[in-house]
């Protein structure tokens, strides 16, 4: 992937027990532009739910996702932190992990 400066995005299946390839792309905006038409085809509601963007240092892409997601929905929360260093350490500096917590407005009221 490298090589052919491919990126890969990877989700979380089966309730969180397995990790799968959901597309891949040369460019980002490619692979943001598929997950959020994933998005726009589940029961996200931006006035419920949260985001939770974690970078290993990549603040300024993070940040561009973040800008990116507020446009979008500008009513929705949105988490930003440091991937921890156990995650980091595998999956390399410059990853993104972009998460979606379902009815979080309902879990912290």
């Amino acid at each position: 992937a490298s090589l052919l400066r491919m990126k890969v995005l990877l989700r979380l299946a089966n309730h969180g027990e397995t990790i799968e390839k959901f597309a891949t792309g040369r460019t980002e905006k490619k692979l943001v532009t598929a997950m959020f038409d994933d998005f726009s085809q589940s029961d996200f509601n931006p006035e419920e739910d949260m985001f939770g963007i974690l970078h290993s240092m990549s603040e300024d892409r993070a940040l561009a996702l973040k800008k990116h997601v507020e446009a979008l929905y500008p009513n929705v929360d949105i988490y930003m932190s440091f991937l921890p260093a156990a995650l980091s350490g595998h999956a390399g500096n410059g990853t993104i992990v972009f998460q979606w917590f379902g009815n979080s407005k309902k879990y912290t009221n």
